[in-house]
């Protein structure tokens, strides 16, 4: 029988690895490496790897739900090239999870510029659009909150924000005058 003492440290570490679930962190970071190839220049750009969980399970962020839905029909495809690529992973699925904002780990500012799908106009209104957007909400604010008076509810004596009848208070500033006192 083998002395443990006299293991080699490479044995050492691979158990230490599979021990502490690393091993699933080191084919993370080859499935992101490879994540272009796998499913593609414009996939890429607008989904990232997150994780590959203890089932096999990878979960891939995406931007919407329409990215999230192109991944679901890509997703044999995907788990089949993982799974030639580096069978060891043991990908046995793919989930998507919607986030705000995902840029691909390919995604540079030339080829986000050239994307159909990606415009900085649509994300930050202009100074002069701004004023006239904040205006329009407070006119459909006051609108509602007429609409609202008439449902029964009271004013704010402190904002005149809509609240519960028989409130002075709304709950914004029934927090602020907690924090307060």
């Amino acid at each position: 029988m083998d002395n443990p003492k006299r293991e080699r440290l490479g044995a050492i570490l691979e158990g230490l690895v599979q021990r502490h679930g690393l091993d699933r962190a080191r084919w993370i970071t080859v499935i992101e490496s490879l994540w272009t190839e796998t499913v593609g220049e414009v996939i890429a750009m607008h989904s990232c790897v997150m994780t590959l969980t203890k089932d096999g399970t990878l979960v891939v962020a995406v931007p919407s739900s329409v990215w999230a839905q192109e991944l679901q029909y890509q997703k044999p495809v995907i788990i089949d090239i993982i799974r030639k690529t580096l069978p060891q992973a043991c990908v046995r699925d793919v989930k998507t999870r919607v986030r705000a904002f995902v840029m691909g780990p390919r995604a540079d500012a030339a080829v986000l510029q050239a994307s159909p799908y990606f415009s900085t106009q649509a994300c930050v209104p202009s100074t002069e659009n701004l004023r006239e957007l904040l205006d329009r909400v407070q006119e459909k604010y006051e609108v509602a909150a007429q609409i609202w008076i008439g449902q029964g509810l009271a004013r704010c004596t402190r904002c005149q924000a809509p609240t519960g009848a028989g409130y002075l208070l709304c709950s914004v500033c029934e927090q602020d005058r907690h924090r307060q006192s």
